[in-house]
């Protein structure tokens, strides 16, 4: 149990580029690359889907603060004769409401772009798995020519 304590929580890039450079052994199983493009393309398609997620946001705040101020205008053309205490409490009940609106797509705001930061952490993460993975390769290329090369030039030549 102690070693338990000592395990460090990896975040989701850094498990995909184990699990790739697992994967990998001596050299690069054909599944590997493919399961980087489609996490690529995943990735990609999830970009699209938060910029359609931030417009759909967007369209439906501008909807809500219109809403709130046409209902407030209609309750202060319901009204001919408005008293004060009327307008102070249909004042403070329009500003709490236009606060908590404000409030919650500040909220929203904040998790699209946390979103956003996730997923580039995940491409960058992509890149640089794809890049090990390329230079793991050109390593294990090079590492057989190279020894073939100094083989060659400390033989004696006839």
């Amino acid at each position: 149990m102690k070693c338990a304590k000592r395990i460090v929580p990896l975040n989701a890039a850094a498990w995909l580029i184990v699990m790739v450079l697992m994967l990998g052994g001596c050299a690069t199983p054909p599944s590997v690359p493919l399961l980087v493009e489609v996490a690529q393309k995943t990735i990609a398609d999830e970009r699209k889907h938060l910029d359609e997620d931030q417009a759909r946001n967007s369209a439906w705040y501008e909807q809500e603060r219109a809403s709130l101020e046409a209902g407030y205008e209609a309750d202060l053309a319901a009204h001919p004769q408005i008293d004060k205490d009327w307008v102070l409490a249909g004042t403070r009940v329009y500003v709490t409401a236009r606060e908590a609106l404000v409030e919650h797509e500040a909220r929203s705001a904040e998790q699209i772009r946390t979103r956003a930061r996730n997923l580039t952490l995940a491409s960058e993460a992509l890149d640089r798995a794809l890049s090990v993975l390329q230079q793991r390769e050109m390593l294990l290329w090079d590492a057989p020519q190279l020894r073939a090369w100094i083989a060659a030039q400390s033989s004696p030549n006839p």
